[in-house]
């Protein structure tokens, strides 16, 4: 269930204002704030780029930007700043872009819902300017229940026609599903809206902050029926319109690629009118996801900052996840679906998962049947010999071996900055507060190194050790070093830990001559589990009878073979040189 890999993109929601002209009873937004007329300064809208090239070069585990321009309501401000800006974004988007494998869009989230012909049509021509970059997303909502359109629904054959009038190649259509739109099938949404020209709809589940609080729970429905209706939309939709979900998981099983449009951004970060800066959009004001000190763009070291401050939420999305996912064949991509719910109360999830979860994985059934899946086995195996070329190819210079100070030491970002590149101990206790696996976490984003000593990790408490050995044996910690006793000393002590039993059986049944094909051990999802076991396995060369491994154990060995064999060749060329 190897993770950390996939959670590589940044979601960076640029709040112009958080002044609106509708109050949404569904929205994220503390209400008091929809009033508030302060508008973002354009040098600190342009600022914000700068401030996340600084993250990119910074963080190797990020691969993936994604921008939006958000409010409250966007065209509240004159169109004359969007003149200048959007441009501005679309540019920079694209240079971002040069650098990564997966391009992000700049997407322009409005209401498009205006006061007055005039200024209407103002927003329709700057829209329609730019509609054909690549780069350019125009992204609207609709709900049939949320107050949005006024009563009776009076505006939106207005909205309508304004969405009609825009031309953009990525036209997206954001929906909420609530009671009412489950009820109204997704037929619906496919007759009303291809017509105005949506290419692509972004389904998404109700967000729990500001007036969703109290709009959750008499408006949800089970994440069963959640699931038929993505299932039948799938079946239906013509070819070239898409919507996620599903879009994002057909790459994901198809292709390996990363799943985060629930929520499972390594950064979702809010940057507020006057350049705060937040780490879960989708909270504001009393719920904000606050660092250890408030940071605004622009502030001194706001890189190290931002990365030393979103741990917890990294962490969140890496380490938490309802009890049934545990050995779900979707859970490497999925992590546990919607991220919200996973760190909702459980009493409010759990009346709406009897029949199916808030990962859909009815969806991912039917997704994987329709476009197959990617191997793991050979794609860890891949990812572990192209790590091998680079670490190869990387100028070799000596390494810094630090400790992490135990009564006194620099602010943890600094103290990032200090170790960055180098090698770290890292103990059970020290001067930081943040979890242990939190501080991996950021060793690990800044390209430092970390051993835990045998001591450390058994002072560590139970669920803190549980974390770490999951992640280590799933193989989210590459750059961490545990000592195999460790692990096994926790196996051993746990029986009856799901993880723990597993690991001890896999040790028993990976040599077994009775080790079935439908046996979980041989499922793609514990790939890098039955690795860690093969190599670190206790029992002796005389007792691994290598002429009755199960084909998948026999290549995974094989694999292991070929990567220490390479690993070899390239230390005695380093040593030669």
């Amino acid at each position: 269930m190897h993770k950390a890999s996939r959670v590589n993109q940044a979601n960076i929601s640029i709040t112009a204002t958080r002044w609106c002209n509708r109050r949404c009873t569904h929205c994220y937004i503390d209400p008091a704030e929809l009033g508030n007329p302060y508008q973002m300064h354009e040098s600190v809208f342009r600022s914000v780029f700068d401030s996340v090239a600084e993250l990119v070069a910074l963080d190797t585990g990020l691969e993936e930007v994604e921008w939006e321009l958000i409010g409250g309501e966007i065209t509240k401000l004159p169109v004359e700043y969007w003149e200048r800006n959007l441009p501005y974004a679309l540019n920079r988007c694209r240079e971002f872009n040069a650098g990564f494998k997966t391009p992000g869009s700049i997407n322009v989230l409005t209401n498009l819902i205006f006061a007055n012909d005039k200024h209407r049509g103002e927003y329709v021509d700057l829209f329609n300017k730019y509609g054909d970059w690549p780069e350019m997303a125009i992204y609207t909502s609709w709900e049939p229940d949320t107050n949005r359109f006024g009563k009776n629904l009076k505006l939106m054959a207005p909205w309508a026609e304004t969405v009609r009038s825009i031309n953009a190649r990525q036209k997206i259509l954001d929906v909420i599903l609530t009671k009412t739109t489950v009820a109204m099938g997704p037929d619906y949404l496919l007759e009303t809206f291809l017509p105005l020209g949506i290419t692509d709809f972004s389904i998404k589940m109700i967000s729990p902050y500001g007036s969703g609080r109290t709009f959750w729970q008499p408006n949800m429905v089970s994440f069963k029926e959640m699931s038929d209706y993505l299932c039948r939309l799938f079946d239906i939709a013509p070819p070239g319109i898409t919507f996620t979900p599903a879009d994002e998981m057909s790459g994901a099983v198809f292709r390996g690629t990363s799943y985060q449009c629930i929520g499972n951004f390594r950064y979702d970060l809010a940057v507020e009118p006057d350049g705060l800066t937040t780490f879960n959009a989708n909270q504001t004001t009393d719920e904000a996801a606050l660092g250890d000190r408030k940071i605004y763009v622009g502030d001194k070291d706001w890189a190290y900052r931002v990365l030393a401050d979103n741990t917890q939420e990294l962490d969140n999305k890496l380490s938490r996840y309802h009890s049934y996912c545990f050995q779900c064949e979707f859970h490497s991509a999925c992590a546990g679906g919607w991220y919200h719910y996973r760190i909702a109360e459980p009493a409010d999830v759990r009346a709406w998962d009897s029949d199916d979860c808030p990962g859909y994985k009815q969806l991912w059934t039917k997704v994987k049947d329709r476009h197959g899946s990617f191997d793991p086995v050979q794609a860890r195996h891949n990812a572990e010999m192209n790590s091998l070329v680079l670490m190869a190819q990387a100028p070799s210079r000596p390494t810094v071996h630090l400790e992490e100070p135990v009564e006194s030491g620099p602010g943890f970002s600094d103290w990032l900055k200090e170790t960055q590149g180098g090698s770290v101990k890292v103990l059970a206790r020290c001067v930081y507060e943040k979890p242990i696996i939190q501080r991996i976490w950021a060793y690990q984003a800044v390209g430092t190194s970390t051993t835990i000593a045998d001591d450390d990790v058994f002072a560590l408490s139970s669920a803190e050790q549980r974390v770490l050995i999951e992640h280590l044996v799933y193989r989210d910690l590459p750059s961490t070093t545990v000592s195999a006793r460790a692990v096994w000393t926790w196996v051993d002590t746990n029986p009856g830990d799901p993880l723990a039993d597993l690991i001890a059986r896999a040790e028993d049944d990976l040599l077994s001559k009775g080790l079935s094909s439908s046996d979980i051990l041989v499922a793609g999802h514990n790939t890098e589990l039955v690795r860690w076991v093969l190599r670190h396995s206790r029992r002796s060369a005389d007792e691994e009878g290598h002429s009755t491994l199960h084909p998948l154990v026999g290549q995974l060995s094989r694999h292991l073979y070929l990567e220490d064999r390479a690993k070899a060749r390239f230390d005695r060329r380093r040593l030669s040189h």
